[in-house]
Parts: C-alpha cells; structure tokens; sequence
C-alpha cells in the first residue's frame, strides 16, 4: 500500500526512479517535476500527501488512530551519476541487508522504473 501510494504522483508531480519500503521507514528516490516553468512540485507537498493518506488508510484498517508516521524527513539531494549510483545500490539492498528476503529484486517492497519498464513491455504485463 505504501509502495503504490508512492507511486501514485509518479509521472505527474515527481519521477520516482526506486524505492524501497521497509517495516519502520521508506527509502526513496525521486525527482520532483515542473508545476510550471522555472516551478517545481513541493517535495513536502508531496511527501505529506503520502504520509497523510497511507496513515489515514492504515490506521483504517488496523483500528487505531493517531499519528503513524514520524514528522522529520531526512531528504538528500544528489549531485553526481556517482552518488545517484550509491543511493541505488544502498536502496537496492536495504531489504536484503534488514534479513527481510534474500533477493531484492522479488522484495514485495521494493520498486524501480527499469523493472516496471521491462514488465510494461512483456504481453499481459
């Protein structure tokens, strides 16, 4: 659900290129895209869009209230093809360094465009 909330401003409001979302947290890359020219979507718009409708929806389903995320971000900008590479590794296999699977690829979590493009391209994909 986090995942495809995530995904759900991809294409319109930001690129998402990976992510991956852990039991506690989420990682993310993405590039926030022109509202108008020389305007950009708000990361924190976005990002709070998010947060507000998956701990809404989860809050929903598990029968609590209150708050279920944390209010601080910890947001990076990447300045280099070498530290855009270093995110993605780290990103790549968080879940597999966590214990929570063995093949990063097949993780329930985890999403990156070169995936979804190959998928896109398969007949019934």
């Amino acid at each position: 659900m986090v995942r495809d909330a995530l995904l759900h401003w991809h294409g319109s409001r930001w690129h998402v290129h990976m992510l991956t979302v852990m039991p506690d947290h989420v990682h993310l890359l993405a590039t926030p895209l022109q509202a108008a020219p020389g305007q950009w979507h708000s990361l924190t718009t976005i990002i709070h869009s998010v947060k507000g409708w998956t701990a809404h929806r989860l809050n929903q389903l598990r029968g609590r209230r209150g708050r279920l995320w944390q209010s601080e971000r910890f947001d990076r900008v990447v300045v280099s093809q070498a530290e855009f590479e270093e995110k993605s590794d780290y990103i790549l296999s968080n879940a597999t360094r966590a214990g929570l699977c063995e093949d990063a690829l097949s993780y329930d979590g985890f999403w990156c465009e070169a995936m979804a493009q190959v998928f896109e391209t398969k007949p019934g994909g």
